[in-house]
């Protein structure tokens, strides 16, 4: 995997469709693009990382981050989102359909969904939220428990 790495000071760095990359921010307030099977690792800062395609790493590191999973070339594969240390913000981003998988969400850190319709003829929608830890499980999915 080819790795782009940044400065420690605030950098901007965008992956290549084409290849998997790991994109490497190091310190300093990051911004990181990636695309499809692309690593984003922050650092330290309050940095801000953008999937924009399928099965992305999406690591914020120490500092207040921003994690954005959008579903971009197909729906198959799940992004994944680990925030690290601080208070973290993960958002959903409108598509035809968005999966993320966020592995340590905790009370300090917030859920955007960025946009939601829920409107099409001849096709149904599903919202499906999953909290789980090691002792409990809870789903639920529109109005009732699973």
């Amino acid at each position: 995997m080819n790795a782009i790495t940044g400065t420690e000071g605030n950098d901007g760095l965008v992956g290549s469709v084409e290849i998997p990359e790991r994109l490497l921010g190091l310190a300093g307030d990051d911004t990181l693009i990636g695309f499809r099977d692309d690593t984003l690792e922050g650092g330290d800062g309050r940095d801000v990382l953008q999937a924009q395609g399928n099965n992305l790493l999406l690591l914020g590191g120490n500092g207040d981050d921003l994690l954005i999973g959008a579903a971009g070339f197909d729906n198959d594969v799940a992004s994944r989102m680990i925030g690290g240390n601080g208070r973290d913000t993960f958002r959903l981003m409108p598509n035809a359909s968005t999966q993320a998988i966020i592995a340590d969400f905790t009370a300090d850190d917030r859920l955007d969904v960025d946009y939601l319709a829920l409107s099409s003829a001849g096709f149904t929608a599903e919202i499906r939220l999953v909290v789980s830890t090691a002792s409990c499980n809870w789903c639920r999915k529109g109005t009732t428990h699973c």
